[in-house]
């Protein structure tokens, strides 16, 4: 359960610095803009790139994360019970099926 934690724990913080670069290079893009003169490639490239990083900062929002987290819980749950089947499994006396007769 502690390497899940971990998991999550390194998921989410990774995804969190990866925003706040993003956020850097959307604030140097910003402050560009208005230098480049109008109808230029220069500007063209620039408007691209602020909708690439816009884009990108979507896939690691708040939003995004929480959603992470919450899939990297759920995962954690369900190998603990597969976990825990597993054992239960293992600890039946599967010879007692074989005596009534039942075709596995």
């Amino acid at each position: 359960m502690q390497k899940n934690i971990a998991t999550h724990n390194s998921a989410t913080n990774k995804m969190q610095q990866r925003y706040k670069q993003l956020y850097q290079k959307m604030l140097l893009i910003q402050a560009m803009l208005p230098t480049a003169p109008p109808d230029s490639l220069q500007k063209a490239a620039l408007l691209h790139m602020e909708l690439t990083v816009i884009d990108a900062m979507k896939r690691c929002s708040l939003t995004q994360q929480a959603l992470t987290a919450y899939k990297l819980a759920a995962c954690a749950v369900l190998e603990q019970a597969a976990l825990r089947a597993g054992k239960l499994v293992k600890g039946l006396n599967l010879g007692t099926f074989s005596q009534t007769g039942a075709n596995w």
